[in-house]
């Protein structure tokens, strides 16, 4: 059994055969012959079981760690880790990401009703798409929609940011009206800026999209 460390990980080479290295409360590291290494936990649930963790290093030794404790946790509690991932994932692809809801919006709502639904659409695939598109939906919180209009706004863009608050409200409450969402993160947020007629002018990438 090895304390794993940083130093101790990086030196670790392949060998002829695949092997693993015992951390120790069943946390291990495999390392392939082909030099590809991934994190494990080994564990008895009725049987002894094997679970696949993450690869290294795209999952570093503190995340790793994080990762076996909660596995460690759920065994505690009589919970065969490995069947509650496949059920987590599962419900991850059962429930609606943000771009699912965007692709909704645009279909039923915006291209029929909006005849400048193509700026919609430029709001969601420059500042929203990128930062959460890929997210569930309901993990989508009203701190982390606030972030991305201040974001907007820092890059000089304070109308841009007005807008993708307006443009992402619509489409949450449209997703909340068609019973794909249970609660609008954009509800009750305010302009992260205030905009003043005599102070208001056209940033470059507006300019641009004009």
């Amino acid at each position: 059994m090895v304390n794993f460390t940083d130093r101790y990980i990086k030196s670790l080479k392949p060998k002829e055969k695949d092997y693993e290295v015992n951390g120790g409360g069943g946390f291990y590291i495999r390392i392939r012959k082909n030099g590809k290494m991934s994190w494990i936990y080994r564990f008895h649930f009725g049987k002894p079981q094997r679970m696949t963790l993450g690869s290294y290093p795209s999952l570093s030794l503190k995340a790793a760690r994080a990762k076996h404790r909660e596995a460690v946790d759920l065994l505690d509690q009589g919970i065969n880790p490995i069947e509650h991932k496949k059920a987590e994932k599962l419900t991850r692809k059962k429930s609606p990401t943000v771009a699912d809801l965007v692709d909704e919006y645009m279909t039923w709502w915006a291209k029929p009703n909006k005849k400048s639904w193509e700026a919609d659409q430029r709001i969601f695939d420059v500042d929203v798409l990128p930062k959460i598109g890929d997210m569930i939906a309901t993990e989508v919180t009203r701190p982390i929609m606030i972030s991305i209009l201040r974001e907007i706004a820092e890059r000089g863009a304070p109308n841009q940011s007005w807008q993708t608050l307006k443009v992402s409200r619509k489409m949450f409450n449209f997703a909340v009206e068609n019973g794909r969402l249970e609660h609008n993160p954009c509800a009750n947020i305010k302009p992260v800026v205030k905009l003043k007629a005599k102070d208001r002018w056209l940033a470059k990438e507006e300019i641009r999209w004009i």
